[in-house]
């Protein structure tokens, strides 16, 4: 059941706009994250966001395949585009969960790890936001765009442990699943959140909202890392 008193139609625009702007950010962010290991890195990252790039331009022409296709309570194109979103969102989270494992096999590893984790927890917040911004854009019920925000992380807990248990593979393939999650994404936004956002709303507006939702994930970010230093510091004095 959608909200009452809310016009879908006329929230379409704004909606697609947060999307842009916490998938822009998050892309960015992805990125800057993956070339700090150097080295090999700086080749495997934009080999990773070029795969990413293709992989999600022929998802979507392979979805169009299916004219009538249903998803949770869409249909048609409707249901294509949210099926593009949260899939691509829920790959995304590769990278993530295989850099939540890896963190916990460093010199530091229990702080570190739970700097990641807790960084990477309140991260998908906005990310949730944006997966429930674009299926609400299109006719999605509340419920069913909860229930997707929530689930397209899921596979984080389950890398971490991969991400863990196979270390030496995975700090190698690191950026190469990194720069896909961001290449992924950098194509669903300008290849179909923009377009959709600017047939509902004027740019000027689009670019306001995105701009400030892209502001937002930044500090929430940087809020997680201002709690984990400060908590980091308290266990440190109490260790000496």
């Amino acid at each position: 059941m959608l909200l009452p008193n809310v016009d879908v139609k006329r929230m379409m625009g704004p909606a697609n706009a947060v999307a842009v702007g916490v998938m822009v950010a998050a892309s960015f962010e992805i990125v800057a994250e993956g070339r700090e290991d150097g080295g090999l890195a700086h080749l495997l990252l934009p080999l990773g966001m070029l795969l990413g790039a293709a992989f999600s331009r022929s998802s979507k022409r392979w979805l169009e395949r299916f004219g009538d296709l249903s998803f949770a309570d869409l249909r048609g194109a409707d249901a294509q585009k949210a099926l593009l979103t949260v899939g691509i969102m829920c790959l995304h989270t590769v990278g993530e969960g295989m850099g939540m494992g890896v963190s916990f096999s460093g010199p530091k590893g229990w702080y570190d790890g739970l700097f990641i984790c807790t960084a990477l927890g309140i991260h998908n917040i906005p990310e949730g936001l944006a997966v429930a911004a674009v299926m609400f854009a299109r006719g999605s019920s509340l419920r069913h765009a909860a229930f997707w925000a929530t689930v397209h992380a899921l596979p984080q807990p389950v890398l971490a442990v991969v991400g863990y248990s196979l270390l030496h593979y995975c700090v190698r393939l690191m950026p190469l699943a990194m720069g896909f999650g961001a290449g992924s994404m950098l194509w669903l936004v300008f290849g179909e959140l923009v377009p959709d956002a600017l047939e509902e709303s004027d740019a000027a507006s689009i670019a306001t909202i995105a701009t400030a939702s892209a502001a937002g994930l930044q500090l929430i970010h940087l809020a997680a890392e201002i709690l984990f230093q400060d908590s980091r510091a308290g266990g440190a004095a109490g260790g000496a």
